[in-house]
């Protein structure tokens, strides 16, 4: 194992063997990006072996996960006696996507687990994706590291086709920023979309649990996971939309076992 694979090794476990069939054209991205004329940054393309995926199920080839496809913005419910801050959030999240393309910043929705913010992301891409006919990538930056860490076995895989996507995708969905613990590397790598899309103006919508103000000493911030000076271009990247309330998915415990119930 090199030291690379060894700064994101996740509860010891060892490299995945490399998948086969990977399309030579994409190296599995799913992504082409062609350079632009005369010059520049270029542009993203879905890959001709995503095609028919993306014609059929727009919402999967973007990388939505299954279960947040049906979610829409009209879908997000607020139950009654929960936080102001939810419908305010639903708001912003309306907005943004009735003014895309004409966004000058993205948006970060932050709160404790379980209180929407997935549902919001989600929203969003589904509308730009349907209705702005936006190339959206949506992605969990810990699987990223992941699909990295795995290519190290792969020859034909390198950083870059992985990362290629996340700095090209028109609008980027980052969920659970600051997830997991983060090495000096991995550090690197999420340094590497953000400042890209920092320097060529392209949206990022994201999600985190983290806050910005600790609420004990044991407590972490969003700063102490990802540093100073990326919070800092997040700041001029993305509005904050701070969430609060109780977590959603309690209220679900009392749900039939039976499918379809």
């Amino acid at each position: 194992m090199t030291d690379r694979e060894k700064e994101i090794v996740v509860d010891g476990d060892e490299p995945a063997e490399p998948e086969t069939g990977v399309c030579p054209e994409c190296l599995g991205t799913g992504v082409i990006v062609e350079p632009a004329p005369g010059g520049g940054a270029g542009y993203a393309r879905p890959c001709d072996c995503m095609r028919g995926l993306i014609h059929s199920d727009p919402l999967s080839a973007a990388g939505v996960p299954d279960h947040y496809r049906h979610c829409t913005l009209g879908s997000f419910k607020i139950i009654k006696g929960a936080d102001a801050s939810l419908g305010r959030s639903k708001k912003v999240a309306e907005e943004f996507a009735a003014l895309y393309p004409n966004v000058s910043i993205g948006l970060l929705f932050s709160g404790p687990p379980g209180v929407g913010k997935t549902h919001l992301a989600a929203g969003i891409a589904n509308k730009l994706i349907k209705d702005a006919k936006a190339r959206c990538l949506f992605v969990d930056f810990s699987d990223v590291l992941l699909s990295i860490r795995n290519s190290f076995n792969d020859p034909d895989t390198s950083e870059e086709s992985l990362l290629r996507p996340l700095r090209e995708a028109e609008v980027l969905f980052i969920d659970d920023l600051g997830s997991m613990k983060i090495s000096d590397w991995a550090l690197d790598m999420l340094s590497n979309v953000i400042n890209s899309r920092y320097k060529y103006g392209r949206i990022l919508v994201a999600t985190t649990n983290f806050p910005d103000t600790a609420s004990s000493a044991k407590a972490q911030t969003l700063e102490d996971r990802i540093g100073h000076r990326l919070r800092s271009r997040l700041f001029e990247m993305c509005k904050t939309v701070y969430m609060a309330g109780k977590d959603f998915r309690k209220h679900m415990q009392d749900r039939p076992i039976e499918k379809g119930l």
